[in-house]
């Protein structure tokens, strides 16, 4: 009777261990499923408010109604918002202070000489070798005849991954990668010397003038403004916005070779929103605006309007 009950015991013993561990076990999944739920809810909660911060650029880009756009202005500052738990920061910046690149050829194929000697310039300024130019325009450009120290087909295709020189212009500034001796030296430049890489001078999503209120000091020089030029044109534009007479004072050749590029209002905005709670990865997206350049336009119903918009 008594080995019975032992053996009893140590049954029931045994099973309460078989349902102590089961319970562990199913704990822990729950745990990992509600952990797995919660993230994947702040998650999608991160990537709404992110969208939603674009949104609200678009907003404060549709409530600035000045006839100039300068860096002093509310849009141009950072933008940080607590919503239920999360932080959005929205940051715009302005597109039309980068030389577009998908402009130096028009829609009809014809070559904006204007744009062409700006990129000339501003190449040099970065130390590049001059026969980046013919490498590039080959690259943009409709025929498929090399120039004199460019490349087309005939160096692409024996490349050790080969592939084919598109002969059209460029969609992004990421293209320039693949051009024949665009390095990443000169795309990307050198934080550590503090020496500015092309991409951060450049864009693909503009049209084919230059707000010479928020364009880099780098850009202005391309224009032919000397370094001291440069530092009082910064200087004033900090101040206040800069005007055709301002800068005919400084240095009338510089301004009448660019004249036709030069403006003081922006179009094109590229927007970079940012969601995150507490103890979780932050959501990116970021987005190309625009925006009629006309004061008042909104009126007509031409609103700023998301272009294209990606996560990252």
């Amino acid at each position: 009777m008594k080995k019975r009950k032992g053996v009893v015991l140590i049954a029931v013993i045994g099973f309460l261990v078989l349902i102590t561990g089961a319970a562990i076990q199913m704990h822990a999944v729950c745990t990992r499923w509600l952990d797995d739920t919660i993230a994947s809810t702040t998650l999608v909660r991160s990537r709404s408010l992110a969208e939603a911060g674009v949104a609200t650029a678009c907003l404060i880009l549709d409530r600035d109604s000045t006839i100039v756009d300068w860096l002093g202005e509310s849009w141009a500052q950072p933008h940080v918002y607590e919503i239920g738990g999360h932080t959005v920061s929205v940051r715009i910046e302005d597109l039309n202070a980068r030389l577009n690149l998908a402009a130096i050829f028009t829609r009809q194929g014809q070559l904006n000489t204007v744009l062409k000697n700006l990129f000339g310039n501003l190449l040099a300024l970065l130390g590049a070798p001059s026969h980046l130019m013919d490498c590039f325009l080959d690259w943009t450009d409709a025929d498929r005849m090399p120039r004199l120290n460019g490349a087309e087909d005939e160096y692409y295709g024996a490349l050790p991954v080969p592939y084919r020189c598109p002969n059209r212009t460029i969609r992004s500034t990421e293209e320039l990668r693949l051009i024949k001796e665009f390095t990443p030296e000169i795309l990307d430049g050198n934080d550590e010397e503090q020496k500015a890489g092309l991409l951060d001078l450049v864009t693909a999503d503009s049209d084919s003038t230059i707000n010479v209120n928020t364009c880099p000091g780098l850009i202005l020089r391309a224009m032919g403004f000397g370094e001291v030029q440069v530092s009082q044109i910064l200087a004033e534009r900090e101040e206040r916005p800069l005007s055709d007479s301002f800068l005919i004072s400084v240095n009338r050749e510089a301004y009448l070779a660019f004249r036709s590029v030069i403006r003081f209002k922006s179009s094109s905005f590229l927007v970079t929103s940012e969601a995150a709670a507490p103890g979780s990865v932050g959501v990116r997206c970021r987005a190309v605006v625009e925006k009629a350049r006309t004061a008042g336009s909104q009126s007509s119903g031409q609103r700023a309007h998301i272009v294209r918009m990606e996560h990252l």
